[in-house]
């Protein structure tokens, strides 16, 4: 790792454990100063970005630090080795430096950063490939604008970097990507721009820990190759649920299950994991279930009407479905899915046979419509119940939170559990599960 000293502005290497550094996060201009012309005192004062290269030192210096990195100067690019291992090596780079000062230049010093009025959002920073792992890596970022004012820190402005990022808080304070889902991940880097199209792969490698060698030319080749290297390492299917933008399908109507950019992620930032425990065996799934897919309105009921239907996955092999009410209600086991067709205040019950037992895991799943809305909320219970004619207790009770009452209080039901049951539309949204008064509930978040 090649470093600047930031007294005297000369260039040291370390092969090993390199001493407290400083790093810079920027977007690149014209005339940026590369590792040759930074060798050469004469000519580099006369590089415009020679002086983002000096204000990062003397920062440094007044936070106690000898030494700084700045990509465009402590990079060989000349050498393809050096720059393969280096952008690598980024990630790691940015997470264990001791301050990362992200320059905003175009953020004027009178912007006031909680104002509903201020410039940050738009910021051009917020818009490249390269900045967004500069964002999430470095445990301690500071924000400077125009004229290297300071603007405020990470911790600070956590609540206006979520909102503009759409990058949770915990990941921003430093919590685990690996339990972030990667659909949501490719999300964060919808609509980020880099100089070359390779770029847009290569910045993503840290935020998913994966590493491939760099080959510039082989242009979106690149983020085929960056999806294939996941896949390797994870089996989070979530990968597979991008959706093509109209100029995407356009330009290739007919390809394979990988997507061609981080921009046919842009509608899963909603995609999260959801731990599934099998409690008679111990066992545990990740799932992942979104809370919306869309940015606009819900469907409405009509559309609803048409398109509802229910996907019932993850079930033992053991466990069958016996047989689902109301008769209007119908279910494949081939496509798994419970299909309600006008039901929607209704309720529909899905019998789900245990081989090994004679008990019976029934299903109950009704909606409610939201008051002063055309949305509804929709819930589901599920229960381990004994020999007993459960559509006799639907008829009995009528109201489904009555026969789910009836079904959990003591005496009645010997275990209660549940399995993934996913709401489905046409465009495949998922809602997310809360566990509330001995229930389980899916409730639809409008936005």
């Amino acid at each position: 790792m090649r470093l600047i000293k930031t007294d005297t502005l000369e260039l040291e290497e370390f092969s090993g454990q390199p001493p407290p550094y400083a790093i810079l996060s920027h977007t690149w201009g014209e005339e940026e100063v590369s590792l040759q012309q930074f060798q050469d005192p004469a000519s580099r004062t006369t590089r415009a970005g020679f002086e983002k290269i000096t204000m990062t030192c003397k920062q440094a210096q007044k936070d106690g630090l000898d030494y700084a990195w700045v990509d465009t100067c402590c990079i060989d690019k000349s050498s393809s080795a050096e720059l393969s291992e280096a952008i690598n090596s980024m990630f790691t780079w940015y997470r264990e430096s001791e301050r990362c000062y992200a320059y905003l230049p175009d953020v004027p010093e009178d912007d006031d950063p909680w104002s509903a009025e201020s410039t940050l959002p738009k910021s051009s920073w917020f818009t490249r490939g390269w900045t967004l792992q500069e964002l999430i890596a470095p445990r301690n970022i500071v924000f400077y604008g125009e004229g290297w004012h300071r603007i405020g820190d990470k911790k600070d402005l956590q609540d206006q970097l979520e909102r503009i990022t759409k990058i949770d808080k915990h990941i921003l304070q430093g919590g685990p990507l690996s339990k972030v889902s990667v659909a949501k991940r490719m999300s964060w880097a919808a609509h980020r721009k880099t100089r070359r199209k390779e770029d847009i792969a290569y910045c993503l490698m840290g935020i998913f820990n994966v590493n491939m060698p760099m080959l510039y030319g082989e242009g979106s080749k690149a983020f085929i190759r960056l999806q294939e290297e996941i896949l390797k390492d994870s089996e989070d299917q979530t990968l597979f649920a991008w959706r093509a933008t109209p100029d995407s399908a356009k330009a290739v109507p007919f390809r394979g299950i990988l997507a061609s950019s981080p921009d046919e992620f842009a509608n899963c930032g909603d995609i999260v994991p959801f731990r599934h425990i099998n409690s008679s065996r111990g066992a545990q799934k990740t799932i992942y279930v979104s809370k919306s897919a869309h940015e606009t309105e819900p469907p409405r009921a009509p559309q609803l009407e048409r398109q509802h239907a229910f996907y019932i996955s993850h079930l033992p092999e053991d466990v069958q479905v016996g047989g689902v009410y109301p008769p209007t209600v119908t279910y494949s086991s081939k496509l798994h899915l419970l299909e309600l067709g006008h039901w929607i205040q209704d309720k529909a019950a899905v019998e789900l046979k245990v081989s090994w037992t004679t008990n019976r895991i029934l299903i109950l799943l009704w909606a409610a419509p939201i008051a002063g809305t055309p949305l509804y909320k929709f819930f589901y219970a599920v229960a381990l119940t004994p020999p007993q004619d459960v559509k006799a207790i639907i008829e009995q009770f009528k109201r489904p939170k009555d026969v789910v009452h009836e079904l959990i209080r003591p005496g009645k039901v010997q275990s209660f559990d549940m399995f993934c049951i996913e709401l489905l539309y046409s465009d495949f949204v998922y809602y997310t599960m809360e566990a509330q008064n001995d229930m389980w509930e899916y409730t639809e978040r409008p936005t």
